[in-house]
């Protein structure tokens, strides 16, 4: 291969350090010259191994979500004209959703995405969660 990809050059990081977090991965990735940014390089960390635990899990069988839970409220209108105040945090706002997009992307969908949510909320908040997420990690072998 003349030319490695991104994904060639982390694919074969993951193999020879599997073990290695992320952001580890995207470090060696950098070393050997890869231009993309560090973050970037984590989402394909993360993007290939959740690829390798879909192929190495067995098929479950998963309630459906509307079966378990009650339709949401539809929100309300958007308010037609935008006070001045509010124009200024627009950015902020479209930063926002630029990041659930990313999320969305990286869970494999908005189902999945919304899930993840929940769980967030049930851990009680991003500590609780990262704290049990890295629980898990531990307990977790990685193909």
């Amino acid at each position: 291969m003349a030319n490695p990809t991104t994904r060639d050059i982390v694919q074969a990081l993951i193999k020879s350090s599997p073990n290695a977090t992320a952001a580890e991965i995207a470090k060696k990735a950098k070393a050997k010259g890869v231009t993309a940014s560090a973050d970037w390089v984590m989402e394909v960390v993360y993007r290939l191994r959740g690829e390798a635990k879909k192929q190495s899990a067995p098929v479950k069988a998963v309630a459906p979500v509307a079966a378990v839970r009650p339709p949401r409220p539809r929100p309300a209108p958007a308010p037609t004209a935008a006070p001045p105040a509010a124009v200024a945090d627009v950015t902020g706002v479209l930063a926002n959703v630029a990041l659930v997009h990313r999320v969305v992307l990286a869970c494999g969908g908005v189902e999945p995405a919304r899930q993840v949510a929940e769980a967030v909320r049930a851990c009680g908040g991003v500590d609780g969660f990262l704290q049990h997420l890295d629980l898990v990690a531990g307990m977790q072998p990685v193909a």
